[in-house]
């Protein structure tokens, strides 16, 4: 099986091909060879859809190992990616010398990246050894691999771009499933594979040995929906911190983040923030409860929550609570919160030793890039 082959003695690409002009050609009955062994051959559209070509019945003197539907599918899928990246794409690319043979070659002046696809079994050693080969030559090379490619286990932490194939909602492609992956897992990011090619493409994955993880902290005022006493609504507002690491730039000025504890609320500082962001800000009409101790009759117990600010009624904080972190309350479906407005209070950044595959479309990394075998 092979996308490309000999037709009247022209190397033609399947995948360069509209269905109709392969319909046409196929009916024109040519003369087909395959690149590799020169075997006769014949026209056909695999279960996946993909055009391509397979040896004539009777060619028994070809030693290429045959590859599956799914390899020739990647392979097409792969090259009409290195395209919309701006890259010219060769398929079945071979090294004059015999070094290697590249599942598909992406090209732009004189830069070359290999892309392979590795579906079938082969131990680490043996994938590192062709690795070296391309390397040896100039060549980058990008793997891609199934589930089964290194049996039962992972294969080990390496600098080799190596990222597994899967499929939307699993974790790996599973065999025995009737539809390919359509999901390549690059560092702690899934991507479509149309996607993962055009980023790597367009370097915007780098190898780093250390992380910058961003923290933005901030003060969220929430409109609260409804007393229970006086059926009148009022603000209430919480710590709230945003995360974010690589280039993804965490953002205190959208509905995000972690709420911190209601305690946390009752700190003088934040009052006083909170106080001069509401007197600058009248056009919002903020009527702001701040937190306190109440004593309540029915529990009890004291509470540090936030009374109403109309009537002063206790409203538990696990209410509260609740809304911040789910969003809705078992005690009352009618209570409800919605953010109105943030406050940013601060922003750290701090480098951790971690070495991982990089992602920023801006291509402001964490670090360096780690010079590596490539």
């Amino acid at each position: 099986m092979s996308l490309t082959a000999f037709l009247n003695g022209q190397r033609v690409s399947a995948m360069a091909l509209g269905r109709l002009e392969w319909e046409a050609l196929r009916g024109s009955k040519p003369q087909i060879e395959l690149p590799d062994c020169r075997c006769a051959g014949f026209m056909r559209i695999s279960k996946l859809g993909t055009q391509h070509f397979v040896h004539a019945k009777g060619a028994t003197n070809c030693t290429s190992a045959a590859e599956s539907d799914e390899h020739d599918y990647f392979k097409h899928q792969i090259a009409d990616a290195i395209s919309k990246a701006g890259w010219s794409p060769q398929i079945e690319a071979n090294d004059p010398g015999g070094c290697w043979r590249a599942d598909v070659m992406a090209v732009r002046a004189a830069v070359r990246v290999a892309f392979e696809v590795q579906l079938s079994t082969i131990t680490f050693a043996e994938l590192s050894r062709r690795h070296e080969r391309y390397r040896s030559t100039g060549i980058h090379a990008i793997w891609f691999y199934g589930p089964s490619a290194f049996g039962v286990q992972c294969p080990p932490e390496s600098d080799i771009p190596l990222f597994p194939l899967g499929k939307q909602n699993y974790n790996f492609w599973q065999p025995s499933s009737a539809q390919a992956p359509d999901d390549v897992r690059i560092g702690d990011r899934q991507l479509g594979l149309t996607e993962a090619v055009i980023s790597l493409l367009s370097g915007h994955f780098r190898l780093c040995s250390v992380r910058r993880q961003t923290t933005v902290q901030s003060i969220a005022i929430f409109e609260f929906a409804y007393c229970w006493a006086c059926q009148r609504g009022f603000h209430i507002y919480s710590l709230m911190e945003c995360g974010g690491s690589c280039g993804n730039e965490p953002s205190a000025s959208e509905d995000s983040g972690n709420p911190l504890s209601l305690n946390k609320a009752g700190a003088p500082w934040i009052v006083q923030r909170v106080r001069e962001f509401a007197a600058k800000n009248p056009q919002l009409n903020l009527e702001v409860s701040y937190p306190e101790w109440l004593y309540a009759e029915s529990s009890r117990r004291r509470h540090f929550t936030f009374p109403c600010f109309h009537c002063g009624a206790l409203i538990a904080s696990e209410i509260y609570e609740q809304l911040l972190f789910s969003g809705e309350c078992m005690q009352d479906p009618n209570y409800a919160i919605r953010q109105v407005a943030r406050i940013t209070l601060n922003r750290r950044e701090a480098l951790i030793d971690s070495k991982h595959w990089c992602y920023s479309t801006s291509r402001r990394f964490c670090g360096p890039a780690i010079n590596r075998t490539q």
